[in-house]
């Protein structure tokens, strides 16, 4: 015996009951569900079907490039602040996602991405270099924080990319250093006191550098510790061991036995200051030496 359905078995309820619509454009019958919604309109949707509604927006962007985006710029520069600050808050919230987003955007446009970077750089290096000035000033600690850690944690790279640079550009860098260090002789001056109390050894060692660039001479960068572990720690003129812990300073108490890096062939006579020529040695014997 057959079971009789009810007539709520058998008829859905009316919210799952969508009514067919024909698009204006394709004049074919289509759900409702493939219409966009209209508030306007008497059904509260579109009269053409999302995939002619798409077309037909495709080929007005087409033949209207000019003037969209002429519009486009009008309304971001009458509501700049309001714009600015929506996207402010858009990106904090989705950090992650925007810094993948523009990983693959500039993955697949690069040469665009930098041909619109050097243009609009080019058209607003005035109010970049305000805008970044002002921001570098209220930012000061984090910013240097974030360079001290970059650069911990990059040395090498660093270093690789400098030294291009500079073969790249020797003279343009020179010059630059120099007007530099001329317009700011007494913030340098006080820098370069700070960092040499706090870095004795490193001093020395650009200094030794300086020496024998200005007269011309071959120079490399090498660390004292490099000396010691490749020569040793006694003095190679006397052959007696050196005190490390002794004061460096001429005059000082106990400096006579003091380390101190000796040059085989003296800067002074177009010696390199380099680690083949140099040698540990103590600060007495050294002075004695004399540049012989």
């Amino acid at each position: 015996m057959s079971r009789t359905t009810t007539s709520e078995e058998s008829v859905p309820p009316m919210s799952t009951i969508l009514p067919d619509k024909v698009c204006t454009k394709c004049l074919i019958s289509k759900p409702l569900d493939d219409f966009y919604k209209k508030a306007a309109s008497k059904n509260g949707y579109q009269s053409s079907c999302k995939d002619c509604f798409s077309a037909c927006a495709k080929v007005y962007l087409q033949k209207n490039v000019e003037a969209i985006a002429a519009r486009r710029k009008l309304y971001y520069k009458e509501n700049a602040e309001v714009l600015c600050a929506y996207q402010k808050i858009y990106r904090q919230e989705n950090v992650e996602a925007v810094a993948a987003y523009q990983k693959i955007y500039y993955q697949e446009n690069a040469e665009a991405a930098a041909s619109y970077s050097a243009v609009y750089y080019r058209e607003n290096a005035e109010a970049i270099a305000a805008k970044q000035k002002l921001y570098n000033q209220e930012n000061a600690e984090a910013i240097a924080a974030q360079r001290k850690i970059y650069r911990k944690e990059n040395k090498e790279a660093i270093a690789a990319q400098q030294k291009i640079r500079y073969q790249k550009n020797p003279d343009a860098i020179i010059l630059r250093a120099k007007a530099y260090y001329k317009n700011n002789a007494e913030a340098c001056a006080v820098r370069s006191k700070i960092y040499n109390e706090q870095n004795p050894e490193k001093g020395r060692e650009a200094s030794r550098r300086r020496r024998a660039r200005r007269l011309e001479n071959v120079a490399e960068k090498y660390t004292t510790a490099e000396v010691l572990e490749l020569y040793g720690t006694d003095c190679h003129i006397c052959g007696l061991a050196i005190d490390l812990d002794a004061p460096r300073r001429v005059g000082v108490e106990g400096w006579q036995l003091s380390l101190n890096i000796d040059h085989l062939r003296p800067i002074s006579k177009q010696g390199a200051d380099t680690l083949e020529n140099t040698r540990p040695s103590h600060g007495i014997c050294n002075l004695r030496k004399g540049s012989t």
